[in-house]
């Protein structure tokens, strides 16, 4: 070729190595001619491997079909499209990728032949920083120019640089332009303006951002000031950010109105449950206190015990149900107490087990235990955790069919765990209901059984036990049984208290110790069965009062051993009379124990603020008051 034997190719061939970009030879058909070493860089091409070549495999096709049309319609016309002038286009590299380049051709005549140089700038990079600077753009417009925010910039004298377009809308309809050059006193009300004008002084004296709320046009807005400093850190420039929270403001007053709302009917709806469960407790005390009294009557007949163990047993159900109706309130309120205290497990199960023995035999239920070689203790409420266990021991008797069996085991676990599982051999729970198990109300369709219950049982319970600390597992198969299992952290046992089982605190009754009794009560069905109850106990002796002076003259008079005191006198409250009777140096060492009907949480705040030694809740339990009345006596 004539290019080929020209003697100063080796010249063009040296200088053309030295360009850094991708630079390259072609001839009047298209072909490569020479190329450079950049070439390979840019393109993945070596130079040997291009020579002779259509530069057109350097091109997308659809750039490459016009490329052949620019040569031939040149050397044509001599009219330049392209040549001698630079141009943005694509390339392609070996591997089909396609990028930005700027190709710059220039023509030349050779021995009479037609040659084209070209030479190749990639843009790649360039393209990649002008779209990370066009997305960078875009985001501080977009936050520049939030429908909701404020934003401008002051120089010392307190005039505007610069506002968003937001301005316009927030400032009743000044445009951005329009705002700058101006100074704040005159878009801004005279106290919100003398706010400005002191907070920008402040951030240009001291280089510290400040912040308040203000009002303007009808609206609430929150700005903030902060210094933009150069690199001297000199504040040249204070820049204000003013974020419209009038939707903000109005939205939290709702907020605050419905949760008043809410909490109006919250303490409406505890009124009511405190006021239906003294009403319904009151006359229970009486059905449950003289049905027990009835029951230790040797001169009753058989069919006569009977019919009152059913009347015992149908107020008791009535009060248990109760008492869950108001722990699930007080749960849902956050206002259920516990008392926390390092307790057995063992004892506490089997004394509910002792308990549910009457129901597991009217069943011919047969029940095995299983319990750990060693004593296990948790941190509970020892009252609450009996309360779990009856929940599921009641279950357990009252879904299993006759002659079924209940499995009662208690087994330490890793790490530093205990479980207590009840396991039945009843019906089971269905796989489809199994999910609404804890749900509030809900039998999971036993609610024309015949079983007695209200579906808050399981509820109440797993509320309980996670307050405790544990959580309840279950599993249940239809037709087959279900098992439930009281999962609970270990603690290390007291054992300077721990308390004595339920068979052993049944066997200290039948002590002899002397007890005076103080009851301030004014019901008389009450206090004709707290009489017979006494009665019965020997060496125990009672005085009634019936108002809360009579009580205070009494305790004087007789220095009983305990006062049993009813919280609503009708001369004053039973509240009044506690604090009056710990005022009084005389009577202040007698324990006070509140006989009540309003188990309420703020109750039992009140009580213990008036110096109240503890709280019974009617209708009264008459084997626990006695074991707390022989360990006071």
């Amino acid at each position: 070729m004539l290019f080929d034997s020209n003697p100063k190719s080796s010249l063009i061939q040296s200088l053309l190595n030295t360009v850094t970009d991708p630079c390259m030879v072609i001839n009047q058909e298209g072909n490569i001619v020479i190329a450079n070493p950049a070439v390979e860089h840019v393109f993945g091409w070596s130079p040997s491997a291009l020579e002779g070549q259509s530069v057109n495999c350097l091109m997308p096709p659809d750039i490459a079909a016009q490329h052949d049309g620019y040569i031939a319609r040149f050397l044509e016309t001599r009219e330049a499209e392209v040549i001698g002038r630079g141009r943005e286009t694509q390339g392609m590299h070996k591997s089909g990728r396609v990028f930005p380049i700027h190709l710059s051709i220039d023509h030349c005549i050779v021995a009479g032949e037609h040659f084209f140089t070209g030479l190749v700038k990639d843009l790649s990079a360039q393209y990649l920083v002008q779209d990370r600077m066009s997305r960078h753009e875009q985001l501080l417009d977009g936050v520049l120019n939030s429908p909701e925010e404020l934003i401008m910039v002051f120089d010392p004298s307190g005039r505007i640089l610069m506002a968003n377009q937001s301005a316009e809308a927030l400032l009743g309809g000044v445009s951005s332009g329009a705002i700058v050059g101006r100074h704040w006193s005159d878009l801004f009300q005279e106290e919100s303006a003398f706010q400005h004008g002191q907070l920008i002084s402040e951030v240009y004296a001291h280089g510290q951002a400040e912040r308040f709320t203000h009002s303007f046009a009808g609206r609430e807005f929150d700005t903030q000031f902060s210094p933009v400093k150069n690199a001297q850190g000199k504040v040249e420039f204070v820049t204000s950010f003013s974020l419209d929270i009038t939707e903000l403001k109005r939205s939290k007053a709702r907020l605050l109105k419905e949760s008043k709302r809410a909490e109006l009917a919250n303490r409406a709806k505890t009124e009511f449950l405190a006021n239906m469960s003294h009403e319904l407790r009151t006359p229970l005390n009486s059905v449950l206190g003289f049905t027990y009294l009835l029951k230790e009557d040797s001169a009753l007949t058989s069919d006569q015990l009977d019919s009152v163990h059913y009347i015992h047993e149908a107020g008791h159900y009535l009060k248990r149900l109760i008492e869950d109706i108001l722990d699930l309130a007080r749960i849902e309120s956050g206002h259920l107490s516990q008392s926390p205290v390092i307790t057995d497990v063992v004892s506490v199960l089997e004394e509910a087990i002792h308990l549910s023995s009457i129901e597991l035999s009217s069943k011919q239920l047969s029940l095995s235990k299983r319990y750990p070689d060693v004593s296990v203790s948790v941190m509970a409420d020892r009252t609450r955790l009996k309360q779990v266990f009856l929940n599921f021991l009641d279950n357990a008797v009252k879904y299993n069919v006759i002659q079924g069996c209940i499995q009662v085991s208690v087994q330490v676990l890793e790490p530093n765990q205990v479980r207590i599982r009840i396991k039945d051999t009843g019906v089971g729970i269905p796989e489809d209901k199994q999910g609404y198990l804890f749900k509030p109300f809900n039998r999971l369709g036993y609610e024309a059984s015949g079983v007695p219950g209200t579906g808050i049982g399981l509820v109440l319970s797993r509320r309980l036990i996670e307050a405790m600390g544990g959580r309840i597992a279950f599993r249940s198969q239809e037709q087959e049984g279900s098992q439930f299992d009281v999962i609970l952290p270990i603690v290390e046992a007291d054992t300077d208290n721990v308390p004595q089982d339920y068979q052993e605190l049944q066997a200290g009754y039948g002590g002899t110790k002397p007890l005076h009794v103080l009851y301030v009560e004014d019901n008389n069905s009450n206090v004709v069965l707290m009489q017979q109850f006494v009665s019965k106990r020997p060496h125990w002796i009672i005085s009634i009062a019936s108002n809360g002076f009579e009580a205070m003259q009494l305790a004087q008079q007789c220095l009983p051993d305990v006062i049993l005191l009813d919280m609503s006198l009708p001369d004053m409250s039973g509240l009044e009379l506690a604090i009056m009777l710990n005022s009084n140096d005389l009577v202040c060492h007698i324990p006070i124990i509140a006989v009540t009907a309003d188990g309420r949480y703020e109750t039992r705040e009140a009580c213990e603020y008036a110096g109240i030694y503890m709280i019974h809740t009617k209708p009264i339990d008459f084997v626990a008051l006695e074991r707390i009345l022989r360990e006071l006596s």
